[in-house]
């Protein structure tokens, strides 16, 4: 099962900067998530929220901004004085310093303009695919994903359960092979759930969960066979999943 550090290391280092990428790197961490949005200027930038209120305690909504604007703001002193400086990276500045046998699971934030803005950045690296997933909540986006690149391996999203949890993950199954999409992203409220549906209704899916924070909801993802653990504390879950095991 493979450790992938939710937009980079963030439960120690700012969410989705260089900082928290490196971070998992150096924590040993399968991969990364990372969250992309367009910038004004079509750039394909790390950002999870619409707008920088959260993080630089500024209403501006990203989309509104060119790169230049967005340089300007400091997204990583809101997570203490040691991060200060960090800037809002590019998906090519990140991709450059993955190692090539790291997984990189990319969310798409916005629409088919950002879908090209990473077409362009990937079409001038040279880059080992297998290790890239791209993810949305959105049928028709990640439908599109896989109309314009066969090979480009998909996950559907799902957020939390509603009121029929059981017939929710059955739809959401059958909307997966619908776009054709590679895998399941679970939230992790989904575990109770997914224990009542045997493992072979969704066999043909790579089943990833997010954010598993907690060590016993770790071990139960593991036990059930997840693929992927998604995590703001790599090396605290890794560790306890080895511990776990011996």
């Amino acid at each position: 099962m493979k450790i992938i550090a939710h937009r980079g290391a963030s439960g120690e280092a700012p969410e989705n900067t260089l900082a928290s990428i490196n971070l998992a790197w150096e924590l040993n961490a399968d991969g990364v998530e990372i969250d992309l949005r367009l910038s004004a200027d079509h750039y394909p930038v790390l950002f999870h929220d619409t707008d920088l209120q959260r993080i630089a305690d500024v209403k501006l909504p990203i989309c509104q901004q060119t790169m230049e604007e967005l340089n300007q703001y400091d997204v990583g002193q809101w997570k203490g004085p040691k991060w200060e400086g960090e800037k809002i990276p590019t998906l090519d500045t990140v991709l450059s310093v993955t190692p090539n046998d790291r997984i990189i699971l990319i969310e798409l934030k916005d629409g088919l303009d950002l879908l090209t803005s990473i077409e362009r950045t990937i079409s001038s690296m040279s880059l080992n695919m297998s290790n890239l997933w791209f993810m949305s909540f959105d049928l028709s986006t990640l439908e599109q994903i896989k109309l314009r690149h066969s090979s480009w391996q998909t996950l559907l999203l799902v957020d939390n359960p509603k009121s029929d949890p059981l017939k929710e993950v059955s739809c959401k199954i059958v909307d997966a092979q619908d776009v054709h999409a590679d895998g399941l992203g679970l939230a992790n409220s989904w575990f109770g759930t997914l224990q009542l549906i045997p493992r072979q209704n969704y066999s043909q899916f790579l089943l990833s969960t997010w954010t598993v924070n907690d060590i016993v909801d770790a071990q139960n993802w593991a036990s059930l066979g997840a693929d992927m653990i998604t995590t703001d504390f790599p090396e605290q879950i890794a560790n306890s999943l080895k511990f776990h095991a011996s």
